[in-house]
This record gives C-alpha cells, sequence and structure tokens, in this order.
C-alpha cells in the first residue's frame, strides 16, 4: 500500500486531478501487488503431501532426505518465508541474503543475513563463504531450493583470490560509470569470482538444484540475473578482457584483477562453467 495515499489524492488541485491522480496509484498499487515476490512464489509453487508442484513440474519429496535453502537478493526473503510456509517442516534449513536496511524476512528454519548493495562488503563475502559451506555439506540425497532476484550479485560476492572486495568493486564501479550493459557488467564480474557464473551450482554437492529465479533482467537471460550463479556461463576470459579494453578501462584495473583475467585467457585459471558441465545436469530452472 502506497504511504500517504490519501494525502497525494487530496492534493490535486480540482475533481478531474484528484481522480487522475487516484487511477495514477491504482494502476501503481495493481502493478506492484503483481509481482509480489510472496505471491508469486505462492502462486507457482505448491505442495500436496510429499509432492512438490513448480508450474508444471513434479518434484517428489520423498526421493529427497533434506530439503535446504538459499536465497540471495532484494526478493529473496519474500521468497524464502513463501518457500517455509509451503514446505513448513520438510525444510531442514538454510541461509538468506538481504540488503542491509530492508527488512528481515520472518524465517524459523532458514537463516537471514544483511549485505550491503549495490556496492559489496565484507558481508557479501561472509555470505557467500557461508552459502558455499552450505552447499559443500549436502549429499545426493538433498534437494537444494536456490531463490534468486536481482541485488545477488552485491549481496553474494566472493572474488577470485587474491583479488580484494575493494579491487573486485572498483572494477564493477568503473564498467557501471562507463555505460557498459548489465550483461557486459556480468561477464567481467563472474571472471573475477568464485561464486558467480555457475560456481555456486559447480561447488555444490545436492543430488538436485531447484532454482526459482524472479528477473529484473531485461530478455531474463538465466546467468544475467544476479550474474547466474546455478547458470552456464556462455562468456569467457577473453570477452572479459575485450569488454574492459572496449571501454578503455583494460590499462587502469587493478593490477591483480588484469593478472587474474590474463592467466584465465592462457588457460592457467579454469573456466566458469560451461553448459556441458554435468553440475547442471541436477540443476531446474524456474
Amino acid at each position: 500500500m502506497i504511504q500517504n495515499r490519501t494525502g497525494l489524492i487530496q492534493n490535486g488541485l480540482d475533481p478531474l486531478g484528484r481522480r487522475s491522480r487516484r487511477l495514477v496509484l491504482d494502476t501503481l498499487e495493481f502493478a506492484l501487488a503483481s509481482v509480489d515476490p510472496e505471491k508469486l512464489v505462492s502462486e507457482y509453487v505448491k505442495r500436496r503431501g510429499e509432492r512438490l508442484f513448480v508450474d508444471r513440474e513434479t518434484i517428489p519429496l520423498g526421493e529427497h532426505r533434506s530439503i535446504h535453502v538459499m536465497g540471495a537478493g532484494k526478493a529473496s526473503g519474500a521468497m524464502a518465508e513463501a518457500v517455509e510456509e509451503i514446505l513448513g517442516d520438510r525444510l531442514a534449513g538454510g541461509l538468506v541474503v538481504v540488503p542491509t536496511g530492508q527488512r528481515l524476512p520472518k524465517l524459523r528454519r532458514a537463516r537471514s543475513v544483511v549485505a550491503s548493495h549495490p556496492t559489496p562488503d565484507e558481508n557479501s563475502v561472509k555470505a557467500a563463504k557461508e552459502l558455499i559451506s552450505l552447499v559443500e555439506g549436502l549429499d545426493e540425497r538433498d534437494l537444494l531450493i536456490c531463490l534468486i532476484s536481482g541485488g545477488g550479485s552485491a549481496l553474494l560476492s566472493l572474488p577470485a583470490e587474491p583479488l580484494t572486495i575493494e579491487e573486485k568493486g572498483h572494477v564493477a564501479k568503473s564498467l557501471m560509470n562507463a555505460g557498459a550493459t548489465i550483461d557486459e557488467l556480468n561477464a567481467v564480474r563472474k571472471h573475477l569470482s568464485q561464486i558467480k557464473g555457475g560456481w555456486l551450482a559447480k561447488h555444490s554437492t545436492a543430488g538436485k538444484i531447484l532454482g526459482l529465479v524472479i528477473s529484473d533482467v531485461v530478455g531474463d537471460r538465466p546467468d544475467s540475473i544476479a550474474s547466474g550463479p546455478i547458470s552456464p556461463d556462455p562468456t569467457t576470459f577473453s570477452d572479459a578482457i575485450a569488454i574492459l579494453k572496449r571501454y578503455k578501462l583494460w590499462e587502469t584495473v587493478p593490477r591483480v584483477a588484469a593478472e587474474i583475467l590474463h592467466d584465465g585467457a592462457q588457460g592457467r585459471i579454469p573456466e566458469t562453467p560451461k553448459a556441458n558441465d554435468p553440475c547442471f545436469r541436477k540443476v531446474r530452472y524456474h
């Protein structure tokens, strides 16, 4: 509900102005309600006994020893509240990362932590490390539900060693200030990360990963939303270098960042996981 709705309407100069204001506010409230994260998850995810229905997919819960949830993004807290309500005591636990200053989700089984957005901080690093520890502790009998939305890139930030969070943030900020697109920005960020660009899926030892994703990216490319932590990365180290050169930043980025990208392009550092990587066989993405 929009705050001070009545006051905004009454400030209209005449009856026609007040009617126009009411129509605008009605439209805005309808639009906001239609993309409410908790409502969207509740509409598309249903549980009947030991079966979970996600859109047109059926997941037999009995096949899984335990179910864990991870979330990162501006909408992930509300998404996690809906998932907890749907799964009840079948949810074993998990971790959800939301922006500092945002209302903490009311969770009983999963934990919520805060990190900085849009500029990542040490809390972003700590959260990413905790999530990797969580997903590496699962096994083939477990189901991991990933709740991903816009903002996840900043909230989960684990720079490739020995890059610091400040140095990685400098690269991202330089690209944004230069006018790089979200796809270009993410191509570089993914190649300076241990969690983006499919690395979270690679780290996970769960038998199945269910991704529930709310997009804030035009075109809805899975690898671009929150930098695609459970999605194959179609870009390469060479692409990242080319993007920095295109915006005349290659000579000014931190030396360690340039060295990582150069070593990757030369094959001395493993590429981000691609579509043929076996880790993605267990990922279902909605």
